[in-house]
């Protein structure tokens, strides 16, 4: 059946085929006939499309878990980043040789699992990374995901053994708290800041390089953890000073940092907790992944705090996942929602929910920095 000599549609046609004609379409410029075109392709396969969605989401579900740990492993035992790094890809013998101690057989059923499910691609009888996924896969890489991972699968995972008391709103914050956990474990403690520094790397340069982000004289990152947004403002011009404002145990990372990237007359260390101490002068407090650890009470008490901190036209910036306003999607931001009802007794919002919390507190000049990732930012200025 043709609709539009662009796409093609039949009863019998996938999910991934009508995907592939509605991309090819969108790239169009036939904006003005778009909608009510694509409207009778639902309406003529939307049974199987909804089936095969139906089928697909379901599949993803059951097998999560182990795509989850062909990831880590591929991650973790250096296969992936060995064949990123190839140029035109490995056949199963070169990455065979270079792993004896795999058995050959054992090692292609893995990497095969690994293609079917696209965290590999296949071409010639070679396996390939997706130039798009080369950062998350080469170790050297700032945005690699291998220490997330870690973290979600030694940290998160567990907390979801007490996913009932959080449905049920049963569970105290302090019962088996996920930061004194990290906190209480020099070696996981450093996993998970370095999994903040990946998988919060790119976003927050992206917020950083934004016209709507201009110049300031000094920014205190609150709960900064790694530092990487106050490395990143140093490297890239946009705060002549910066401090990191976090607990005792996180000094040691930040100053390894600071060593390494030669920033020691700029960045500084300064310990504290965020709601018992005061802050260091700043003209910008950044909190970067804070306000979802928190309910809405516990937030507006912060940015109250930050408010009383800062002279006129001084600022404020979020740092957060947010949800559109149906509170479903995106797909990440709802699936880290839950992860911060079960680790922290948090929750994720939309822009709007930010905006009113920071009006509620005499924020004016709300703005949003969108990226093209899940992490945005809201600025606000006293």
């Amino acid at each position: 059946m043709h609709i539009h000599p662009v796409i093609r549609v039949n009863h019998k046609m996938t999910y991934k085929e009508f995907e592939l004609e509605e991309n090819l379409f969108n790239k169009l410029d036939f904006m003005k006939v778009k909608s009510k075109v694509v409207e009778e392709i639902h309406k003529f396969i939307g049974g199987n499309i909804k089936h095969n969605m139906m089928e697909r989401n379901i599949n993803m579900a059951v097998y999560g878990i182990v795509l989850s740990r062909i990831l880590h492993y591929g991650l973790t035992s250096g296969l992936f980043n060995t064949i990123a790094l190839s140029k035109n890809g490995m056949t199963l013998e070169e990455i065979s040789d270079k792993y004896p101690k795999f058995d050959r057989e054992r090692l292609g059923r893995f990497l095969n699992a690994a293609t079917s499910s696209n965290l590999l691609v296949k071409k010639n009888q070679c396996y390939l990374v997706n130039k798009e996924n080369k950062k998350y896969y080469i170790e050297t890489s700032d945005s690699n995901i291998t220490f997330f991972m870690n973290h979600m699968l030694y940290s998160t995972s567990s907390q979801y053994d007490y996913l009932e008391e959080s449905l049920c709103n049963t569970r105290e914050r302090s019962d088996n708290d996920i930061f004194e956990i990290l906190y209480d474990d020099s070696s996981r403690l450093t996993s998970f800041l370095d999994a903040m520094w990946s998988i919060g790397y790119a976003d927050t340069l992206e917020i950083i390089k934004s016209h709507l982000f201009n110049k300031v004289e000094r920014v205190v990152d609150l709960g900064g953890g790694s530092g990487v947004f106050s490395i990143l403002c140093l490297l890239n011009d946009k705060a002549k000073n910066a401090t990191v404002f976090d607990l005792p145990q996180i000094e040691f990372y930040v100053n390894n940092k600071m060593e390494c990237l030669n920033l020691a007359n700029r960045l500084q260390f300064h310990a504290g907790n965020f709601f018992k101490d005061a802050y260091p002068k700043a003209d910008l407090y950044s909190l970067g992944y804070i306000c979802s650890d928190w309910d809405d009470e516990t937030c507006v008490s912060l940015i109250s705090k930050v408010f009383d901190h800062l002279s006129n036209g001084g600022q404020i910036m979020i740092m957060e996942k947010l949800f559109n306003e149906s509170k479903v999607e995106p797909f990440e931001t709802a699936m880290m929602d839950l992860c911060m009802m079960v680790e922290t007794q948090g929750k994720h919002r939309s822009y709007n929910e930010y905006k009113e919390m920071l009006e509620s507190v005499g924020f004016r000049d709300i703005r949003l920095i969108r990226t093209e990732g899940e992490k945005h930012a809201i600025l606000g200025r006293r």
